[in-house]
C-alpha cells in the first residue's frame, strides 16, 4: 500500500476513528499503533515484517545482554555490526556480486540472489542503531518490547523517515502522569489545522510539482541525453534537484502531519535547503535528521573534530563516504558523497587559511547561486544507476551543436528562475495557511479536503511513482 494512494487514506480514516475512540486508554493506543505498522509492512510482502522483526529481536536482547555482561562494549559491537550486516545483506549483497563476476570467468559467474530490500529498512536500522547507542551510553532508559517494536514500525516514518531517534520519542510514547496531577495521561491531537495544512502541501508537491517535472522533464532527457541539446540537459538537472526536494519534503510533510494527527511530534527534515551559502549549510538544511545521525553516529565515533587538522578532514569524508554509500549499492552514490565530502574539506582548508566567507558576505547570491549548481551536479551520480549514464548527462551538457530544443526549454527555466526569487517568501506559507483554515467553521474542513484530494489527483501524470527515499 503506497502512503500516498486513496486506500492509504481510507484506511487511515477507519483507524483514526478506532485509534481516537481509544483516547483514555495509551496502553491500547500503542498496541494499536504496533499492529497498523505490521500491517501495514504486510500489504507490501510478509518477509518486511521479518525483517524489522529481527532488528527488534536484535536491538531487544542486546538490551538485556547489558545488564548481564559486565564488557557491554563488546556487546554493542557485536549488535551494532548485526544490525549492519542485515541491512548490508538486502543493500549490497547482489552488488558484491555483481562486482565479484566481473573478476570471474564467464562460466563461473554468481547467479544473484532472488531477494526484495525491505521497506524503509535503512530508517529503522539506523533508529535501532540509535536507540541501542543511547541506552548503552545512558541517555536512554530502556523502551518496554512492545514499545520498542511500535516505534521502530511506526508508520508515518518507516517508508522515508525523518529518523527519529528513541530519546525524542519515548516521552511520546510512555506518557506519564505528573505528582501533582492523578489524571491519566492522554493523548491529543496536535495541531490539527497545521496538519490538514502540510497535507495539502505534501500532495501538491509530490504530486503536482515533483510529477510533472519528473514526467516532462527527468524521465525523457535521463534516459537518453545524447538526443537533446546541453541546455536542455542542464534544465533537466534543474528539473531532477526541484523534483528531488519536492518529493522528499513532500513526504516529510505528509509523514509530519500524519504523526501529528496521531498525538506524536516529529522532527523537522528540511529548511529550504537550495537557499544555502555553502555545503556545509546545505547539510545543516537537508535531511536534517540524517545529517544529525551521520555527525552523532558515525562522524564522532571515527573521532570527530579530535585529532590533528588532517585527522579531522579524514573523518568528515569518511563520514560522507559512508553516507554515500548508505543512500544505494552503486560506485555512483559512492562518488556522490565523496563530492560532498570534498566540498566540506575545501571549506575547511579555507577556513584555516582565512578565506573562508568572503564570499558569502561579499555576495550571497553568487554564494548561493554556486552552492546550489554544485550540489545539482551532484545529483546527476545520485540519480544515475551507473557511472556511463552519469559520463552521458555530463558529456551532454557539452552538445551545442543543434540549438532547435524538442523540449520547452525557456519558459520552464523562467519559472525555474522566477520560483527560486520567490522562494524565501514561503517562510511563512505553513502557517500563514494554517491560521486562514482555523477560522473556516470546522464542518467545511473535510469537504474542502476531499474536493482538493480529488483536483490534485486530476492533476496528476499517469503512472505516479513512489517516494523517491522509499527506495533507501
Amino acid at each position: 500500500m503506497v502512503i500516498l494512494s486513496y486506500e492509504f487514506a481510507l484506511g487511515f480514516v477507519l483507524f483514526f476513528l478506532l485509534y481516537w475512540a481509544c483516547y483514555r486508554w495509551v496502553k491500547i493506543q500503542n498496541y494499536l499503533l504496533l499492529i497498523a505498522g505490521l500491517l501495514f509492512l504486510l500489504t507490501w510482502q510478509w518477509q518486511f515484517v521479518a525483517s524489522i522483526g529481527f532488528v527488534w529481536l536484535v536491538s531487544q536482547l542486546s538490551i538485556i545482554a547489558f545488564g548481564k555482561f559486565n564488557n557491554k562494549k563488546i556487546v554493542l559491537w557485536v549488535s551494532i555490526s548485526l544490525l549492519l550486516l542485515h541491512l548490508c545483506f538486502f543493500k549490497y549483497a547482489n552488488f558484491g556480486i555483481a562486482q565479484l563476476n566481473d573478476t570471474l570467468l564467464q562460466d563461473n559467474n554468481l547467479n544473484p540472489l532472488d531477494i526484495v530490500m525491505p521497506l524503509g529498512i535503512s530508517f529503522y536500522t539506523f533508529q535501532a542503531i540509535s536507540y541501542v547507542v543511547d541506552v548503552y551510553k545512558n541517555k536512554i532508559t530502556p523502551l518496554p518490547s512492545a514499545i520498542l517494536l511500535g516505534f521502530l514500525s511506526f508508520v508515518p516514518t518507516i517508508t522515508a523517515g525523518p529518523i527519529f531517534r528513541a530519546s525524542d520519542a519515548k516521552s511520546q510514547w510512555l506518557l506519564t502522569t505528573s505528582e501533582s496531577s492523578h489524571q491519566k495521561p492522554t493523548r491529543k491531537v496536535l495541531l490539527p489545522y497545521l496538519a490538514i495544512t502540510l497535507i495539502i502541501f505534501a500532495m501538491f508537491k509530490k504530486i503536482v510539482l515533483a510529477g510533472w517535472l519528473e514526467t516532462l522533464w527527468v524521465s525523457p532527457v535521463f534516459a537518453n541525453p545524447m538526443q537533446f541539446n546541453g541546455l536542455e540537459v542542464l534544465t533537466a538537472i534543474y528539473a531532477y534537484s526541484l523534483q528531488l526536494f519536492f518529493d522528499f519534503s513532500g513526504y516529510t510533510d505528509l509523514a509530519i502531519a500524519v504523526a501529528l494527527l496521531l498525538g506524536f511530534r516529529l522532527p523537522e527534515n528540511f529548511n529550504m535547503p537550495y537557499l544555502a551559502t555553502d555545503i556545509q549549510d546545505f547539510w545543516a538544511r537537508w535531511h536534517m535528521t540524517l545529517s544529525t545521525w551521520i555527525r552523532d553516529y558515525v562522524y564522532i565515533p571515527l573521532g570527530g573534530n579530535r585529532g590533528s587538522f588532517w585527522r579531522v578532514q579524514f573523518n568528515l569524508m569518511m563520514a560522507f563516504v559512508l553516507s554515500g554509500i548508505w543512500h544505494g549499492a552503486g560506485w555512483n552514490f559512492l562518488i556522490w558523497g565523496a563530492i560532498h565530502g570534498v566540498a566540506l574539506v575545501f571549506l575547511n582548508v579555507m577556513k584555516r587559511l582565512g578565506w573562508r566567507g568572503k564570499l558569502t558576505q561579499a555576495c550571497k547570491p553568487l554564494a548561493i547561486f554556486l552552492t546550489f549548481h554544485y550540489v545539482a551536479f551532484g545529483w546527476v551520480f545520485f540519480h544515475s544507476t551507473t557511472l556511463e549514464q552519469a559520463t552521458d548527462v555530463l558529456s551532454a551538457l557539452l552538445n551545442y551543436k543543434n540549438m532547435v530544443f524538442s523540449l520547452s526549454v525557456v519558459p520552464t527555466l523562467w519559472l525555474m528562475s522566477l520560483s527560486w526569487l520567490l522562494y524565501p517568501l514561503l517562510i511563512n506559507s505553513r502557517q500563514n495557511l494554517s491560521n486562514m483554515l482555523a477560522k473556516l467553521p470546522f464542518w467545511t474542513l473535510p469537504i474542502l479536503l476531499a474536493l482538493y484530494v480529488l483536483v490534485i489527483f486530476s492533476l496528476a501524470p499517469e503512472g505516479l511513482p513512489n517516494f523517491i527515499y522509499a527506495n533507501f
